[in-house]
């Protein structure tokens, strides 16, 4: 009977041990913003890519960085039973950029200083899957970023399981094919007419540049139509507009928006933060 006891007791515990890790991989503050996971590079390691895009360039980036995924490990557990993800999941994508110039490396490319934190979570209670911006990483509090916004529509249309890219990560393929659940995205789509960008205004602060990256971090109000206030990276358009700009300028820019990426074009400088106002 003892013995009985204490097993039930450990299970008790480690149950509500479970409870405690998945609560505290999913909390909001009051005004209904994502709280960044202190411990998420403890999860699941899920995978890495390397100057990802998914529209060809016509000038690959020569300093693409690197974006990291991890899953919460509740989440990864019950995955590997159902195929499939389950409430309250939570994949945090991790960019860092890159350098080849890092003590003894002579080639390939290794990992620098984070760039961008964004989060993709499953929460019925939320409306189902969402995103949220954690801009450059510095900030604790993630964004939601807006359901108008391509992103949604690109992992629903191309997505390998549920709304996520499965098939980018190489140990979960095998599982879903197994459990059915894995959308096969290797079929070859007949061309069709490119869709048109869409394009926003934005006013903000710049708050880093790395002109390696050919990225600028931004404070910006909110867009409308796209997506509220927040901190967050951007690909500039073109290399020589990051000449003219530095932290702490306020700028004035183009967001285009296409199928599967998004920069800022046509930014200019309305009040520099080396002018006698901005000392």
């Amino acid at each position: 009977m003892t013995n009985i006891r204490s097993n039930l007791v450990l299970a008790l515990l480690i149950c509500a041990s479970e409870l405690a890790v998945a609560a505290s991989a999913l909390e909001y503050t009051p005004d209904a913003k994502m709280i960044l996971p202190k411990d998420y590079r403890e999860w699941v390691f899920l995978s890495s890519g390397l100057g990802m895009s998914y529209s060809q360039s016509s000038t690959p980036n020569p300093n693409p960085g690197f974006d990291n995924v991890f899953v919460n490990p509740e989440a990864y557990h019950a995955y590997l039973k159902t195929g499939t993800w389950p409430d309250k999941t939570v994949l945090i994508l991790e960019s860092r950029a890159s350098d080849s110039k890092l003590s003894i490396n002579k080639n390939g490319r290794v990992q620098t200083n984070v760039v961008g934190i964004a989060a993709h979570v499953k929460d019925a209670s939320r409306g189902g899957w969402v995103f949220y911006s954690f801009g450059d990483g510095a900030q604790q509090e993630g964004t939601l970023i807006s359901k108008t916004a391509n992103c949604y529509s690109c992992h629903e249309q191309n997505a390998a399981v549920d709304t996520t890219f499965v098939q980018f990560y190489p140990t979960l393929i095998a599982i879903a094919k197994a459990k059915g659940t894995y959308k096969d995205t290797e079929v070859a789509a007949a061309p069709s007419p490119a869709a048109a960008s869409k394009r926003y205004t934005l006013d903000g602060t710049i708050k880093s540049v790395d002109a390696k990256q050919r990225t600028l971090v931004v404070q910006h109000g909110d867009i409308p139509g796209f997506m509220a206030a927040m901190t967050m990276p951007y690909k500039a358009g073109k290399a020589e507009d990051l000449a003219k700009l530095a932290p702490g300028d306020q700028i004035h820019a183009d967001v285009v928006v296409n199928s599967d990426e998004m920069h800022l074009e046509n930014i200019s400088v309305t009040s520099s933060a080396k002018s006698p106002n901005n000392p």
